[in-house]
């Protein structure tokens, strides 16, 4: 008798767990939807991504919408470029609230020529304040004209200034990295760029933080581009100061091959990532 008694509480705690997870689980639409970005508020996460539409992995659209505490979602923005395709299959968004208390995404944009990033600042409501394309900056180290395409990260500093890490190349194949300072309304006012200094290495995703004293530290992944993969690679620490000037470099490596700087966190005796 106790075996079955043991046996119908051990079914009964199964089942409820399972409900509580089914219960705690949201479906965001009918459609493949990729959220890279939650924030949560007093009432409910914020959240933000790429959908799909009609199935076509070449035509989607910007997705911003709302979960309440109840597990409630609402599509607050369905914003689609049709000459505009809005991939999000080899890039990271990040989305961040501002000072002004509305949302700042900044993701990768495709359309018929080219792949760049793309800026857009939102409230809480949908509405679209701003949108803009950083398709090209000039290199002052090379003259060059630099091109925007893949993986960035961004943050607003307490001075309300903003500092994005843009993927960036010169050329076909050439992963270089690009800090750039914004002032509030998203001007570019600075930037530096970064080449690595070795043969067939590129700089790509680069994960920002900001400490207390104003300077900024930048985790930027470094890897060897070969035939056969990235088989080398390694981070690339980097301090900025309030006047935009690098005052600090530090290269992390192991034995083990070092994909993307992710979740990067200033602690009280260093730093923290993924």
């Amino acid at each position: 008798m106790r075996h079955i008694i043991l046996g119908i509480l051990l079914l009964t705690a199964t089942v409820s767990f399972g409900q509580k997870y089914l219960n705690d689980t949201v479906s965001f639409g009918g459609e493949l939807c990729i959220l890279q970005s939650i924030i949560e508020v007093d009432s409910g996460f914020f959240v933000s991504g790429i959908r799909l539409t009609d199935n076509d992995p070449y035509y989607s659209e910007l997705l911003q919408g709302f979960v309440d505490m109840s597990g409630n979602y609402f599509v607050i923005l369905a914003n689609h470029d049709p000459l505009n395709d809005q991939r999000a299959f080899a890039s990271i968004q990040d989305m961040i609230l501002n000072d002004r208390g509305n949302f700042v995404y900044l993701y990768r944009n495709c359309d018929t020529s080219s792949c760049y990033q793309r800026l857009k600042e939102i409230t809480p409501d949908g509405l679209v304040l701003v949108d803009i394309k950083f398709d090209t900056f000039v290199s002052s180290q090379t003259q060059g004209i630099l091109k925007t395409y893949d993986f960035n990260d961004i943050i607003q500093k307490k001075d309300s200034t903003y500092v994005g890490a843009f993927n960036t190349s010169l050329g076909v194949g050439d992963g270089t990295l690009l800090y750039v300072r914004m002032d509030k309304n998203f001007i570019p006012t600075s930037t530096i760029h970064f080449i690595s200094p070795l043969p067939l290495w590129q700089y790509s995703y680069a994960s920002i933080v900001e400490e207390e004293n104003g300077d900024v530290v930048l985790a930027i992944a470094h890897s060897k581009n070969t035939t056969s993969g990235n088989e080398e690679s390694n981070i690339l620490f980097v301090r900025i100061n309030k006047d935009d000037q690098v005052v600090e470099q530090q290269v992390f490596e192991d034995s083990q091959a070092i994909g993307l700087p992710f979740g990067l966190a200033s602690t009280e005796d260093g730093f923290l990532f993924t």
